[in-house]
């Protein structure tokens, strides 16, 4: 259950951020999403600096990097065994989507390089905070752990 809700929370993330900078900041990015599907894929495969700018790419990078490591933390400390293994397998997970988006695209475009820099950047951030919180947990063992090594 950690691994599946985090894997969503992390996708829902990921498209909330881009829907939420569109909406606030780039106007161009809804008057793409109000087009027609047949449109979309031809302006994707076309210029997809249209669809996406660069400077909202930067931006939807940079909170990405934000918020999965929270994800990656989130997923290590809910988990109820083996936390730093429970990242990883989310980090996976999000490597195989991205993966999968990375050889669907078009290699014209600029599209293949955005995919494979979320591709990479995106599951190392969410792994360095499962990390952060595996290590939190290692280094302060439970207290009932001492107190009965101390009865005994």
């Amino acid at each position: 259950m950690t691994v599946i809700s985090s894997f969503v929370l992390a996708q829902m993330v990921h498209i909330g951020i881009a829907l939420l900078l569109g909406y606030l900041f780039f106007p161009e990015f809804l008057a793409v999403l109000k087009m027609d599907v047949a449109d979309q894929t031809k302006l994707v495969a076309e210029n997809y600096e249209a669809v996406i700018p660069f400077k909202m790419f930067i931006a939807q990078l940079v909170l990405g990097v934000a918020c999965f490591w929270i994800v990656g933390y989130l997923a290590a400390s809910f988990s109820p065994f083996a936390h730093f293994q429970h990242g990883l397998f989310v980090g996976i997970l999000i490597f195989a989507f991205f993966l999968q988006s990375f050889v669907g695209s078009p290699a014209a475009g600029g599209k293949k390089t955005r995919e494979f820099v979320f591709m990479w950047v995106l599951p190392i951030t969410l792994l360095m905070g499962a990390s952060h919180a595996s290590r939190a947990f290692f280094a302060y063992p439970d207290e009932t752990d001492e107190t009965d090594a101390n009865i005994e």
